[in-house]
C-alpha cells in the first residue's frame, strides 16, 4: 500500500480486511480503479490541526495521514454515528413527544420543549444540521426505548462496519470518555455518504423545521463548508464537531472531476469557529491538487 505521510511516519495500515467487510482501504489489493496516485515532488499539506487524514471515497484509498489512528475524542462528530442508527431504527414520518429529559443537556440546541410533537425526519435534520444536543437525545430514546440501549446499538453497528477503535458513550458526544479515530471517522463517512437522505440532510445550508403545532425552528449548517460563509467549491457534506477537550473538528466530503475526498480534521491548532473549516479546506484543496487517478 502506498500512503504519504509527515517525514518518516508514512501510513501503512495494518488491517483486517474480514472485519473491514467492503471498506476495506488497500484499494490495490483489492483491484479496484481508479486509485489516487500522489503527483511526484508534491509537498506534505500544510493543515494544523493533532488528527488528520484524507481518502479516497470511491476505492478508499489512503491519501494521507497524521496521528490517524489515535484514539481521541470527536465531540459532535458523534452525531453521524446517532443519525444513522436513528434512520435505520425508525421511520422518519413517526412523530415522537418530546420529554423533560431530552431537553436536559448543556451544548448546542435547537430549543424544543417538553411536549412537542416533532416527526422523526424533522429531529435528524436539526441532529445533522444545527447539531442539536436535544434532538441527539430525543432520537436515542425515541429510536431504542432510553439512551443507553440505543449506545449500545450505536457500538454494535460501529463494529459491524470495521470501526475497531471506536467507543460511544452518548449520542451527542460529550462524554470525555468516547473516543474513535479519524480512521474509524473517514470509513464510517464514507458508509454514510452512500445513504441518500443522509447525504441530503447534511448538504443543506439553511432550512427551516416544523413541529406539529406549527412551530418553526430555522437551521443553519455548522459545517461553514456548506454555507456562504466559508462555501468551499465541491463540498457535499459533513459534520462539524467541538467541546473544549476535543477541540475544533470537522468530518467533511467533497467532489471535483467525479471524485470525492473524505477528510477528518481533528482538534485544530486554532480555537476560533472557523478554524475546522479553514483546515479542512486546505487538507481538499491539497488532495485534488497533488493526485491524479490512475
Amino acid at each position: 500500500m502506498t500512503g504519504f505521510g509527515i517525514g518518516q511516519q508514512l501510513y501503512k495500515p495494518k488491517l483486517d480486511t474480514a472485519n473491514i467487510n467492503a471498506l476495506a482501504i488497500d484499494a490495490q489489493n483489492l483491484g479496484v480503479s481508479p486509485i489516487p496516485k500522489i503527483i511526484d515532488g508534491s509537498q506534505e499539506p500544510k493543515t494544523k490541526a493533532k488528527n488528520i487524514i484524507l481518502i479516497d471515497a470511491d476505492s478508499k484509498h489512503l491519501m494521507y495521514g497524521l496521528g490517524a489512528r489515535d484514539k481521541v475524542q470527536i465531540a459532535s462528530i458523534t452525531k453521524v454515528m446517532t443519525a444513522l442508527v436513528a434512520y435505520e431504527q425508525k421511520n422518519l414520518d413517526e412523530v415522537v413527544t418530546i420529554e423533560a429529559g431530552d431537553c436536559n443537556v448543556i451544548g448546542s440546541k435547537i430549543g424544543i420543549k417538553a411536549g412537542d410533537r416533532i416527526k422523526t425526519g424533522e429531529l435528524l435534520k436539526a441532529l445533522l444540521i444545527k447539531s442539536g444536543n436535544d434532538t441527539a437525545k430525543a432520537l436515542a430514546r425515541t429510536s431504542a426505548g432510553n439512551e443507553e440501549e440505543f449506545v449500545r446499538l450505536m457500538n454494535e453497528k460501529a463494529l459491524s462496519i470495521g470501526l475497531n477503535d471506536t467507543r460511544y458513550m452518548d449520542p451527542h458526544g460529550l462524554s470525555a470518555e468516547a473516543y474513535s479515530t479519524p480512521f474509524d471517522q473517514a470509513i464510517l463517512f464514507s458508509y454514510v455518504l452512500k445513504i441518500d437522505k443522509l447525504k441530503e440532510i447534511m448538504s443543506t445550508d439553511k432550512t427551516t423545521i416544523v413541529n406539529e403545532d406549527g412551530i418553526e425552528y430555522e437551521l443553519e449548517n455548522s459545517n461553514r463548508l456548506i454555507t456562504d460563509k466559508l462555501k468551499y467549491e465541491g463540498a457535499i457534506a459533513g459534520k462539524t464537531g467541538f467541546t473544549f477537550e476535543a477541540g475544533h473538528s470537522l468530518v467533511a466530503a467533497a467532489n471535483r472531476n467525479g471524485h470525492t475526498l473524505i477528510s477528518v480534521v481533528l482538534n485544530t491548532f486554532s480555537n476560533t469557529n472557523e478554524a475546522s473549516a479553514q483546515e479542512t479546506a486546505k487538507l481538499l484543496d491539497w488532495g485534488f491538487d497533488n493526485f491524479i487517478w490512475e
